[in-house]
C-alpha cells in the first residue's frame, strides 16, 4: 500500500512538475540617443523567448518605468505618441547581459493615455529594430 502511494505520488509530482508554465525574465528597455537615456522601462518575457519575441514583449505595456525624460515629449497631433529625432540606440536588457540592441533613425513611441508613462514600442518600430538588429 504504502509502495503504490510513493509510486501515486511521484508520477502526480512528475506530472505537475512537467506541465508548469516557463519562468519570466524582467526585462529593460533602454532607449539613447545622444549619449543620455531617454526612456528606462521593465517588461516581462518569458525566460525561454527567442530574441523576436523579447523585442516583441518590448511592445507590451511595461511593468514599470524609470526614467522617462524630459525630452520625451508627446506629440501635438496625438498625446498619444512622441517622436524622437535623428539617431536613436534600442537596447534590450537582462539583468547585466545585453540581449538585443538596434541602432535607428528617427523613433516613434507610443503610450496608453494622455497622462500614462507607459511609453513603449508600436509594431512598426518593432519591426524596424528586428530588421536592424539582424532579424
Amino acid at each position: 500500500m504504502k509502495s503504490a502511494r510513493l509510486i501515486l505520488c511521484t508520477c502526480t509530482v512528475s506530472l505537475v512538475a512537467c506541465g508548469l508554465p516557463p519562468g519570466q525574465k524582467l526585462l529593460t528597455l533602454e532607449i539613447h540617443q545622444a549619449e543620455a537615456i531617454v526612456l528606462e522601462t521593465h517588461f516581462d518575457a518569458a525566460d525561454t523567448s527567442t530574441t523576436s519575441e523579447l523585442w516583441d514583449a518590448s511592445g507590451e505595456r511595461p511593468v514599470s518605468t524609470q526614467l522617462a525624460s524630459p525630452a520625451l515629449q508627446p506629440t501635438d497631433a496625438d498625446p498619444l505618441r512622441a517622436q524622437l529625432s535623428g539617431p536613436v540606440e534600442i537596447r534590450l536588457v537582462h539583468v547585466d547581459h545585453l540581449e538585443a540592441r538596434a541602432s535607428l533613425k528617427n523613433l516613434t513611441l507610443v503610450r496608453s493615455s494622455p497622462t500614462a508613462d507607459d511609453w513603449r514600442l508600436p509594431a512598426t518600430e518593432i519591426q524596424r529594430a528586428k530588421k536592424a538588429s539582424g532579424l
